[in-house]
């Protein structure tokens, strides 16, 4: 991909490369679909966002119900994942990368 002009970045974000470590061959990110690239984007970030706003809003003396933060979690990983899914999609158009199976470099495949 980098000879298309994709950087090391965008082709191999680190929650791909972690999933990679534990075993999960998922393609690259600008090869997904749109629809489970927003979900599972949305679908990781959303509780660890929700999880972080908790424990910063818990520090203070009213805190947070366990309710709120599932709404957090929920609106701020389906805002994300959408946002994702759009800039990967609009990647993959912008370098024409095709199809994963067709992809000319076999060895690299998770």
């Amino acid at each position: 991909m980098a000879t298309r002009g994709v950087s090391e970045w965008n082709a191999f974000p680190p929650l791909w490369q972690i999933l990679w470590h534990l075993g999960i061959a998922v393609p690259p990110p600008p090869f997904l679909g749109f629809v489970t690239l927003a979900t599972l984007s949305g679908g990781l970030f959303g509780p660890l966002f929700a999880f972080a706003v908790w424990v910063l809003e818990n520090r203070r003396y009213e805190g947070m119900s366990g309710e709120r933060a599932l709404w957090i979690a929920l609106i701020g990983g389906a805002v994300f994942g959408l946002i994702m899914a759009a800039y990967y999609r609009h990647l993959g158009r912008k370098h024409r990368l095709g199809s994963w199976s067709a992809f000319p470099a076999p060895g690299l495949r998770p």
